[in-house]
């Protein structure tokens, strides 16, 4: 998958407008294209040059395992690397055949992917160079410093490990002629002058460097959408457009950790937290306060406000920078999955109002929405399957190639305990992903006036309802579990009413339930259902207006009775407990 798809993968997408690559000035990486997400990271390069120590900190950074290779060889043959070399009945040439195999079997496996460290000598098999070249995101630590190396590897009491490193002059020659070897099949990272430490942070900016698009919508750009390793990467994006302007940002109070950071960044006083958290903080007095905030700071209409949390506070933020001054520029990061593919795209803002949700509020696109993939990666599974549910209904209406993305890759995104992940580059992948594909419609029908964004609502029309159902009870239901719950409904009328493949539309249900943890609560009663299905703001005359798809990314808006869709709600609920699921543990 790549980032930067001019037309979703059918071809049948309700918007036409395409992101376009768009890195701002001093974008790390910005030389390098978009690294295939799903691929194993390969260290390589000669003895010393820090495979073996920078490789377990990448592997921690990205949530993947790491493997040295050496190691796992020395452990299969049950002795040192040395001693391999050293034995006649088989050599130097026996232990490549064995590294050149594992690679090969690495790099073809459809395990979870990881960070490999390589024996320095991996590139000297034609057939491994290329697999690393064209199969791998393979970067090659360049110490360009041969005594950086040969004190490295003479004198880190490896010996028993380093065969080839017991002469200097055979060292430097065998060095000279490896070199245009790593060069041929990895990207160089310098890592004679840097620690482990800034050798990462060069791989990473690498890896996600053009992980950036914008959306241009009306004539102009708006709601650029980039995704960052971490939050150091982020901010460091963002110094520059800033510079010289004022700049607060409004803070979830769950990250007050974080004080010392944007101080430092912003300046003193720049931190504003809001009076409230969660849904209870959806207020007009609230965005009183944070608006007398910003009149007594002098902000104008060129100064910029930040906003760091989840979909509440986002909708405060932006209902907030929309009214001052007529709208001043705004700077989107989420802090939960669902935010950043849902709540802070597409321009919505609100407050909610005399007991009514979002009752009082407007459309106002921010300058950019920035996803933090270090943040993400610290949720817990409960709310990284609220985020991957909206993600997979944005995939089945506008592009396959993203609900193949969250089915395939299910084990990378919501890990079995005790393993690393998430994987980093899948979670920003999927996210950044389906962020761009919903701000793409949005651009197109930004005041909901066209239709266009009712494709969204996949699975919503039910899923809401039983939400709302549930919020009252010892066991509420969660808005991700609710969506799922909805789309499983939808997709049992697309495949009977509307000729969705019956083959994908069971498989799509299977993803359905496992985003829902292995099982789905009892339809609601037909009437409570009918009241609050046709209390939908979409609802008219008895009728709901309804999402179903006749194709992956091929979507239908039609007209239902209440009725047709708790019969759905039903068969869904009955083939979920023949499949006789326990709550899903990812294992």
């Amino acid at each position: 998958m790549s980032f930067f798809r001019k037309t979703p993968g059918t071809g049948k997408s309700q918007s036409g407008a395409a992101p376009e690559t768009c890195r701002p000035e001093g974008s790390a990486g910005a030389a390098f294209p978009p690294l295939p997400p799903e691929r194993h990271v390969f260290l390589t390069g000669f003895m010393g040059a820090g495979k073996s120590t920078a490789g377990p900190i990448l592997a921690a950074r990205l949530g993947r395992a790491f493997t040295d290779l050496d190691r796992v060889i020395e452990e299969a043959e049950g002795e040192p690397i040395s001693a391999i070399f050293a034995d006649p009945d088989r050599g130097e040439a026996y232990f490549r055949k064995r590294e050149a195999d594992r690679i090969r079997a690495l790099v073809n496996s459809r395990g979870l992917p990881r960070v490999v460290a390589l024996g320095g000598g991996a590139v000297e098999d034609p057939a491994t160079r290329k697999l690393l070249k064209e199969s791998a995101n393979t970067f090659f630590l360049d110490a360009s410093d041969p005594s950086v190396l040969w004190a490295r590897a003479a004198g880190d009491g490896d010996g028993a490990s380093r065969p080839l490193a017991k002469d200097r002059g055979s060292f430097l020659k065998l060095l000279e002629s490896r070199l245009p070897l790593y060069r041929s099949c990895g990207i160089p990272v310098d890592s004679g002058e840097s620690g482990p430490e800034e050798v990462c942070r060069s791989i990473l900016n690498i890896l996600f460097a053009g992980r950036e698009g914008a959306i241009r919508a009306e004539g102009r750009w708006n709601s650029r959408i980039s995704a960052w390793p971490d939050l150091e990467s982020l901010a460091a994006s963002l110094k520059a457009r800033l510079e010289g302007r004022r700049s607060a940002v409004l803070l979830d109070p769950a990250l007050r950790s974080e004080e010392p950071f944007w101080v430092g960044f912003l300046g003193e006083g720049s931190v504003l937290y809001p009076d409230r958290q969660g849904e209870a903080v959806k207020t007009l007095a609230s965005a009183e306060k944070i608006l007398g905030v910003l009149a007594s700071r002098s902000f104008d209409r060129s100064d910029w406000l930040l906003v760091r949390g989840g979909g509440s506070l986002t909708d405060l933020g932006g209902f907030c920078a929309g009214l001052f001054k007529r709208g001043i520029r705004l700077l989107l990061l989420p802090t939960t999955l669902l935010a950043a593919v849902d709540a802070a795209v597409g321009g919505k803002t609100a407050v909610n109002f005399a007991g009514a949700k979002n009752q009082c509020g407007h459309f106002y696109l921010p300058d950019e929405v920035l996803i933090d993939g270090g943040i993400l990666r610290s949720l817990p599974p409960a709310l990284i399957e609220e985020g991957l549910s909206e993600a997979y209904k944005t995939g089945l209406v506008l592009d396959p190639s993203l609900t193949d993305l969250v089915s395939r890759e299910m084990d990378s995104l919501l890990p079995p305990p005790g393993a690393p992940g998430p994987d980093l580059p899948l979670l920003l992948e999927t996210a950044w992903t389906a962020a761009s594909l919903k701000a793409r419609v949005c651009s197109e029908d930004l005041r909901e006036e066209k239709g266009i964004r009712d494709v969204l609502n996949f699975g919503h029309t039910f899923g809401h309802a039983a939400e709302a159902y549930y919020a009252a009870s010892e066991v509420p239901l969660s808005h991700g579990r609710a969506v799922a719950f909805g789309m499983a409904a939808a997709l049992v009328l697309s495949e009977r009413s509307f000729g969705l493949d019956p083959a994908f539309a069971r498989g799509a249900r299977s993803v359905c339930l496992k985003l829902s943890r292995g099982g789905y609560p009892p339809v609601p009663p037909a009437d409570a259902l009918s009241k609050l299905l046709l209390a939908d703001k979409k609802a008219r005359l008895g009728k709901l207006k309804f999402v179903a798809l006749k194709s992956p990314g091929e979507p239908v808006v039609t007209d239902l009775a209440p009725g047709d869709l708790a019969a759905a709600a039903e068969e869904a609920v009955r083939e979920a407990k023949a499949r006789e699921t326990a709550p899903w543990s990812r294992s």
